[in-house]
């Protein structure tokens, strides 16, 4: 069920805009989704679309919860707020496979594996630091935090460390700056992964080769760091103007969507934000155009709509003609 809320054009805007975009200018409806039964979400922080149903980590009673794109309800993942079986403390990510639920405790490093139903079936220790998990082939794909030089760690369903991949190179308060950034997975294609503060995008293959390093429209390569001492430790500084990569919106063999931040600080208190959608073909990584977007998280693309958090609903962004 939709609650059309209102019309805009994707371009028509009085706003700050990032320049050298094909801005797309068909004419854009928003909407709530409205969800018949189940439980609701109260502090949502990660939304994933997959195989026509949305899946919503919720960190008040730390679980996964699941409707169909009509609203539907389906299932819960996660058994409450512990240490037990199917239990979690901290719920960073999640991965659905192959109909499965795969959760990511970050405070414990447990990764639970859950059946379409919802039925807690088995668990493991990661035995480090991660807070993103995909499925690629048949294996999890981790990313990790902390002094690993690589950002991708892989292991097999069962818990066995398999390799890792994804070498960080450079100044070190540059590659922990990078280092934070959007995770996103085919099935078949392998990982893409992109840079929050950096102009790039790494594809890998399933087998872990660097496929290819897709340089964004904006192109301001990776960040220069600004030093800056708080407290005894240092930090990288944020310039005037930014171009920040928030999440990927889709990926597939073809192609790719990132979610754009685009910042303009002209004092600190109150800086110009232009959220937007940038399309790119692959393998090139040829930009094709963007879509002015309104503000809203953990946005997802399905079937010419983008789907995103706004509070504690799920606001949906499509063209007039499919509402």
């Amino acid at each position: 069920m939709l609650i059309c809320l209102q019309a805009c054009s994707s371009s028509d805007s009085e706003e700050l805009l990032p320049v050298d975009r094909n801005w797309d200018t068909s004419e854009y409806v928003e909407s709530i989704i409205s969800f018949d039964g189940g439980p609701s979400f109260y502090m949502p922080t990660r939304l994933k679309l997959v195989d026509e149903a949305f899946y919503v980590a919720d960190r008040a009673d730390m679980t996964v919860k699941s409707w169909t794109l009509d609203g539907q309800y389906r299932a819960v993942y996660g058994t409450g707020i512990g240490e037990g079986p199917g239990e979690i403390q901290s719920l960073v990510d999640f991965a659905v496979c192959d109909g499965e639920v795969w959760t990511l405790d970050q405070s414990s490093r447990k990764v639970s594996r859950f059946s379409s139903d919802g039925t807690f079936m088995s668990s493991f220790n990661a035995g480090f630091s991660a807070h993103k998990i995909a499925c690629v082939g048949e294996n999890l794909v981790f990313k990790g935090l902390g002094a690993s030089p690589y950002l991708f760690h892989v292991y097999d369903k069962q818990g066995g460390n398999l390799t890792s991949y994804g070498d960080l190179e450079g100044d070190p308060v540059a590659a922990s700056f990078v280092r934070e950034g959007s995770f996103g997975s085919t099935y078949e294609n392998g990982v893409a992964y992109a840079y929050w503060k950096a102009s790039y995008v790494d594809l890998y293959q399933v087998d872990d080769t660097l496929r290819n390093r897709i340089e964004t429209i904006d192109r301001f390569g990776f960040p220069q760091t600004q030093i800056r001492n708080s407290g005894g430790r240092q930090g990288m500084g944020m310039s005037s103007r930014d171009t920040l990569t928030m999440g990927i919106v889709y990926h597939d063999s073809e192609r790719l969507g990132l979610h754009t931040l685009f910042v303009e600080r002209h004092n600190e208190v109150n800086p110009e934000m232009t959220w937007l959608v940038d399309w790119y073909n692959l393998p090139e990584g040829r930009y094709t155009g963007s879509v002015r977007m309104p503000e809203m998280g953990s946005v997802k693309y399905h079937a010419g709509s983008y789907y995103g958090f706004r509070d504690t609903v799920i606001v949906r962004f499509s063209p007039a003609e499919l509402q």
